[in-house]
């Protein structure tokens, strides 16, 4: 697999889309020396799918939005149209494609963040009793080198990794209640971190048993969700990090539990850490409880994705809800704004909801939230509308959208499809479990996970259990709004072939395309490197269809663009 980035510059943008190209699984080597590297930043090219794979159902969702965002690109909208590219590798097991490695460009922090180290001493309170299935348990330790549990500087020479410990696998009771988080810190070099010890996270003037406010190790647990990020702050003397309580205590010291017989409850929090001046360790602050009524959400609140905005101390986290154990509740995602750097929250808790007054519906899976080169906040999570959920399910559906901060809604127009229950998915597809988000240096977000099917469950004797799922892998950045600088044409001597004047200082020529009979998604084909006239030939779309397509030209390595005007092309 082959893949172009290009750096873009901000621009003034109020829109946002997500354009989705399909599985290049079968074709990556045909197409692997046509794709070029020159330019660095955030664009993604690719060959398409072979023409065997099953298309996503074209569903009502898709058939809703994707107009109006392919609309406003035809039109080159004077009010600028941010596009996010999302482009999977996307299959299924029993597809019959050989599953890829996740490529190693994107998470590079891999190398250092898994570095071996002793086996952890002074774990406070006891591990006894059995699991789910009568074995014994012991304390487990959850190391994770993803980079939803570390976080690097912008040096990347100072690293804080995370990990949890709870007794027996996180798949029981007793592991969630007895949950703790540790961490380390390392210097250095990419290729040479030296790492101390892990420890406890343990807040100023409390103990390993009490490790902060509302902690009493043995009555509850608390730990970081595993597929959010951990953030900077403040120029990066801080650290800010969501982190669940389960349960919370009440003002006696006292497990609250969930009045509905559910999987867990939990109230969620943000962590501030201030790093010491000689980068040793930090001081640890934690911040006002988010909490909504076991009315409104019958396991409180976990997984909290967050966002801290350019406003200093204007921070948005969204956590997921659930209607476990009474369906006759909504289930939401539920937003909290601070002004204050997430210590206190400027309001109770409000279900994230579409701008034109319609609900949301949620299952309970983890959403994900970041903010591009625009200021714009953009959320991605699981989507069921529009019925409502089922608890944690359906996971069949993953949706991204702008996230306005003037009313706090999702703004429908914006939303598109990120991936979705297709060809050999059951009903039990979950496209959200345990997504894995690696920040970028050019600003863009990579993020995988295994495509998890139940209703398709691996074979028997599979070690470990769900390994037989394939890797699906995405990446998302915004890209300049078409804003006709040039025309292209179609070669009426050469069937399928685009043709580009010379564009001065030009640096590569990237070509768009939409089938509009096949999904509707703007898809990337190809790259033609320097400043001279060319031409693309479209020889992977289908035959005997009107296929529009588009043209940027990359003007420098900075990333500025200038667009085509956009042609259809019939293709033969």
């Amino acid at each position: 697999m082959e893949w172009l980035q290009l750096t873009v510059l901000p621009s003034r943008c109020h829109q946002v889309a997500v354009i989705r190209s399909t599985d290049m699984a079968n074709y990556a080597n045909k197409y692997r020396t046509g794709l070029l590297t020159a330019v660095s930043g955030a664009l993604l090219l690719h060959a398409p799918a072979p023409a065997q794979t099953p298309p996503p159902p074209n569903s009502a969702l898709l058939r809703t939005y994707l107009p109006a965002i392919t609309a406003a690109i035809s039109n080159f909208n004077p009010d600028p149209l941010a596009v996010v590219d999302t482009l999977p590798n996307r299959h299924q097991l029993g597809d019959g494609v050989p599953d890829q490695a996740v490529p190693l460009q994107y998470i590079s922090s891999r190398g250092a963040l898994g570095q071996s180290f002793p086996p952890l001493t002074n774990i406070p309170g006891t591990c006894t009793g059995t699991d789910n299935q009568g074995h014994p348990v012991s304390w487990s330790i959850g190391t994770n080198i993803d980079a939803g549990h570390s976080i690097i500087d912008s040096t990347s020479t100072q690293y804080l990794q995370f990990l949890a410990v709870t007794c027996g696998s996180s798949d029981n009771h007793q592991a969630v209640t007895s949950a703790q988080t540790w961490y380390r810190i390392g210097h250095g070099p990419p290729n040479n971190v030296t790492f101390g010890p892990f420890k406890q996270l343990i807040g100023p003037g409390f103990t390993p048993t009490n490790p902060m406010p509302g902690l009493i190790v043995g009555k509850n647990g608390y730990q970081l969700p595993g597929d959010t990020l951990i953030i900077s702050s403040n120029q990066e003397q801080d650290v800010l990090l969501p982190i669940a309580f389960s349960p919370p205590l009440d003002s006696n010291g006292n497990p609250v539990q969930s009045q509905y017989n559910v999987t867990s409850y939990a109230e969620a929090h943000i962590l501030r850490g201030h790093w010491r001046s000689d980068g040793s360790d930090l001081d640890w602050q934690l911040g006002q409880a988010a909490q909504v009524p076991q009315t409104e959400s019958t396991r409180g609140l976990d997984e909290t994705a967050i966002v801290e905005m350019a406003t200093n101390g204007h921070c948005i986290i969204v956590s997921r809800g659930s209607n476990e154990g009474n369906l006759s509740l909504v289930g939401h995602y539920w937003l909290f704004e601070s002004q204050d750097g997430c210590r206190t929250w400027v309001n109770a808790g409000i279900p994230l909801g579409w701008d034109d007054g319609s609900t949301y519906y949620a299952p309970a899976a983890a959403p994900f939230l970041y903010k591009d080169a625009n200021n714009r906040l953009i959320f991605m999570g699981a989507n069921s509308d529009p019925n409502n959920s089922n608890a944690n399910s359906p996971r069949t559906r993953v949706v991204a959208a702008e996230l306005d901060l003037t009313q706090l809604k999702l703004l429908k127009h914006t939303a598109v499809i990120v991936d979705e229950k297709y060809g050999l998915d059951t009903d039990s597809v979950d496209l959200i479990f345990g997504n894995f988000y690696y920040p970028q240096s050019t600003g863009n977000i990579f993020y995988y996970a295994r495509r998890q099917d139940l209703g398709n469950p691996c074979p028997a004797g599979t070690n470990p259990a769900n390994s037989c799922y394939p890797h699906n892998w995405h990446l998302l950045h915004p890209i300049p709004p078409p804003s006709a600088s040039f025309v292209i044409s179609a070669d009426p001597t050469v069937p399928n072939q685009v043709d580009w004047p010379a564009i001065p200082n030009a640096q590569s020529f990237i070509v768009y395309a939409r089938n509009p009979s096949h999904q509707g998604f703007w898809e990337l084909q190809g790259s033609v490197s320097g400043s001279a006239a060319g031409h693309f030939s479209l020889q992977s779309l289908p035959s005997n269809t009107d296929v529009e397509v588009t043209v940027f030209a990359a003007a420098d390595p900075n990333g500025v663009l200038t667009s085509s005007n956009q042609i259809t092309i019939h293709t033969h």
